[in-house]
């Protein structure tokens, strides 16, 4: 049989690095839920540092009396982490002496005190939550989303299966620091502090995507354990991130059906033209739906249009347009590309 210490230690890994199943995570998460080690957040760093040693002492002690004390000094910064194993291999050991005692009960139940929350859509139509923030996210049928009971002071983490639309309430923390939210999905993190997006992360699908309906996210790769962050890619709204698991990319592109972005002190545009010079025209479509749009102006000088476009989708609109004048248009990344046309 294996060492339980070690037992619980792998378990922790797992549940750090991702591949822990729910059974594992549940069991990790029942046993963190039970200690207060760790909400402490107003006390001095150095205070809190001594007392975290002294609980990860007094841990070892409890619960694996003479075993060796796997680390015996906690450096700035990685207290927590040190106190995050102690209270799983301690809480773990305790647990399986009582699991492999006749006539025990279990010192853990997870209906008094579970550490995080499962909002799972089991219906065929979307359903809209409100978190104890005040952020909404409406899940797509066949779709979940995990995140702890109360919210880190640092950051808001959610991790999501499947797919779903966020509104993130900007908030802070009791120092009056912006709290980041961040959404976990199949090898993709995607960080906001206030904004309106949609992930797809379905696992075992060969692509995630993330795109922006209001504000600015940053994207990323999922980091390996204890690696910081990958570079990020940055997008506004009517922008999507695609990050593909077999070839380990992410890549930035419009999204298929782009959106006017009308706020309250931006109306949105009528889309009538008048006998309208061509840049004048492209000026408009990229103010209304947040694009580049790339041509060559001295070819579309004498270009004019009169049209009524105001129902058409932004890329209808485009090839109307390209017909009128004899161009082509292609999308490149983020950009619109006009290319050919002229008028005499």
């Amino acid at each position: 049989m294996d060492d339980p210490e070690s037992v619980y230690q792998n378990l922790l890994k797992k549940y750090l690095d991702g591949t822990a199943t729910e059974a594992e995570r549940a069991q990790v998460e029942r046993w963190y839920a039970q200690a207060d080690l760790l909400r402490t957040d107003d006390e001095p760093e150095d205070e809190r540092r001594r007392r975290m040693e002294r609980n990860w002492q007094a841990l070892h002690d409890r619960t694996l009396g003479t075993r060796p004390l796997p680390v015996r000094r906690l450096r700035t910064g990685w207290y927590r982490l040190a106190a995050s194993i102690a209270l799983v291999v301690a809480l773990g050991w305790a647990g399986y002496q009582f699991t492999h005692k006749p006539n025990q009960p279990s010192p853990v139940s997870v209906d008094k005190a579970p550490a995080t929350v499962l909002l799972a859509n089991t219906t065929n139509q979307p359903q809209t939550h409100r978190l104890a923030d005040g952020s909404d996210v409406v899940l797509q049928p066949g779709s979940q989303i995990r995140f702890a009971r109360t919210f880190m002071a640092a950051e808001r983490v959610v991790q999501l299966s499947g797919e779903a639309s966020f509104r993130v309430k900007r908030d802070t923390n009791r120092r009056g620091s912006a709290r980041p939210f961040l959404v976990h999905g199949n090898g993709v993190v995607t960080r906001v502090l206030g904004t309106q997006f949609t992930v797809r992360a379905f696992p075992g699908k060969p692509t995630t995507e993330v795109s922006v309906q209001e504000g600015r996210v940053a994207v990323y790769r999922q980091p390996e354990p204890n690696a910081g962050p990958s570079a990020s890619l940055i997008l506004t709204p009517n922008e999507r991130a695609t990050y593909t698991v077999a070839s380990d990319r992410l890549t930035k592109s419009l999204v298929e059906e782009p959106m006017v972005l009308a706020t309250p002190q931006s109306p949105p545009p009528s889309f009538i033209f008048d006998d309208t010079p061509l840049a004048a025209v492209f000026a408009e479509l990229e103010r209304a739906y947040n694009v580049d749009i790339v041509f060559d102006a001295d070819l579309l000088r004498n270009c004019t249009l009169t049209a009524r476009l105001t129902d058409q989708s932004l890329f209808t609109k485009l090839r109307m347009i390209c017909a009128s004048v004899g161009a082509d248009y292609s999308v490149q990344n983020t950009r619109l590309v006009v290319s050919g046309g002229g008028c005499d």
